[in-house]
């Protein structure tokens, strides 16, 4: 009897416990699902936002009372002053644009001036020298066509001088003529 009596009350509204009273108004009952509801609230019912705690920095109060597993300062050896921090800061701040124009064009840079980088494994590189990786291949592209260009400006100067080497009656002379014009035939386009 008593289980029967306990299915009937499940049965019922969970925001309306009791069938006697009056049932609350729509808005009522969603203020008191979000409330009763809010801890594992995803926030698509209710719209709230919600977020990481550790991205957000809003954490749980509870925890700041807990001992951590671990202590923060123990990894770190060297303390800095707010001053240092800042003057860092500073540093960086005044160096980004000389890291990004060291980083998109190394040959502009003036020599003995050396700029702090912020690459913590110099196997990685950094995100200017991955974004700069692109234009550094065009660069190097232009430099290719352009030596090219003057290969094959050589190249059209010299072979009639090379005919006419090769019309020479020294061996020598025709020797090395012919391997002048191996030599551009092996040029690669």
């Amino acid at each position: 009897m008593e289980f029967l009596q306990y299915l009937g009350e499940m049965s019922h509204n969970p925001y309306n416990p009791s069938p006697d009273m009056p049932m609350p108004s729509a808005k009522e009952q969603t203020l008191m699902w979000q409330q009763n509801s809010y801890i594992g609230d995803s926030g698509i019912h209710s719209g709230a936002v919600t977020q990481v705690p550790s991205l957000s920095g809003k954490g749980d109060d509870d925890m700041e009372d807990d001992p951590l597993m671990f202590d923060m300062d123990q990894g770190f050896s060297q303390n800095f002053t707010q001053d240092q921090v800042d003057d860092m800061n500073q540093q960086l701040s005044t160096t980004r644009s000389q890291r990004v124009r060291a980083a998109m064009f190394p040959e502009t840079l003036e020599e003995g001036i050396e700029i702090p980088s912020t690459q913590f494994d110099p196997q990685q590189p950094t995100a200017v020298q991955r974004l700069s990786e692109p234009s550094q291949m065009l660069k190097h592209a232009v430099v290719n066509l352009i030596n090219y260009q003057d290969d094959a400006d050589l190249a059209t100067r010299a072979i009639p001088e090379l005919i006419k080497l090769l019309n020479d009656e020294d061996q020598v002379v025709v020797s090395q003529a012919a391997m002048m014009v191996h030599q551009l035939s092996k040029k690669e386009a």
